[in-house]
């Protein structure tokens, strides 16, 4: 009898430890904004990140919680477009004072139509990651807080960058691997908002723990009741 009571306790301790996954949600409003970056000239966005005066090691929208990213999603402009989602970690500055970031993780996704799409994934994050991205797919309307970036001598244009690589970000014509895409004659275009976010799961607290507990001091107390 008491193998069966521990065996239930052991059941029920597992299920509690599993718990139950709350997601909190990081970026922007996945909703048609009526432009794409076409199909050649790949920009490096980090969301949130913009400041006018020289890019910074914060974002509006940094990670707030150590956890999981369980989805990517997006309002894609066009099928067949590819996009590598990053999380980056502020690495203090270069030799000129400009912004660095390490790349901390990286994943490649595919956009299969236009309109709202999510991809599965799973990416560990902790609080304080900046989200940004390379490449093609997320549509965007030109005012918000999504630092866009291209390489220097590569017009709207920005190489991929290599996860574990530190990089330094920069206004543009600034010595930096990035720098912010040009505006109009020459003046500093203002930031974008793209229709890309993601999902971050955290372990919760089960109310199974309770049980768990419960069940597990019943088999204690059994074992106390059948020694005397």
């Amino acid at each position: 009898m008491i193998r069966r009571y521990f065996s239930f306790a052991l059941a029920v301790a597992t299920l509690a430890c599993a718990g139950s996954a709350g997601a909190t949600y990081v970026g922007n409003p996945i909703i048609n904004r009526g432009a794409g970056d076409g199909t050649v000239t790949p920009p490096l966005v980090v969301i949130g990140e913009f400041n006018p005066t020289a890019p910074g090691p914060t974002s509006a929208n940094s990670f707030p919680i150590n956890g999981t990213i369980t989805d990517v999603q997006v309002y894609a402009d066009l099928p067949a477009e590819t996009f590598t989602v990053y999380t980056l970690a502020a690495t203090g500055v270069n030799a000129f004072g400009n912004q660095q970031f390490t790349f901390l993780t990286g994943t490649t996704f595919t956009t299969t139509a236009k309109g709202a799409q999510t991809f599965p994934t799973s990416v560990p994050v902790q609080a304080g990651d900046l989200l940004a991205f390379w490449g093609l797919g997320p549509q965007y309307g030109t005012a918000g807080s999504d630092a866009t970036y291209e390489s220097p001598g590569h017009s709207f244009v920005a190489l991929s960058p290599t996860v574990g690589g530190t990089y330094s970000f920069g206004t543009n014509g600034s010595s930096t691997n990035y720098e912010y895409l040009p505006g109009i004659n020459g003046v500093q275009q203002d930031a974008r908002t793209y229709s890309i976010g993601v999902d971050v799961s955290t372990p919760e607290p089960s109310a199974l723990g309770l049980l768990a507990l419960a069940a597990i001091g019943l088999v204690r107390r059994r074992r106390s009741l059948t020694s005397v």
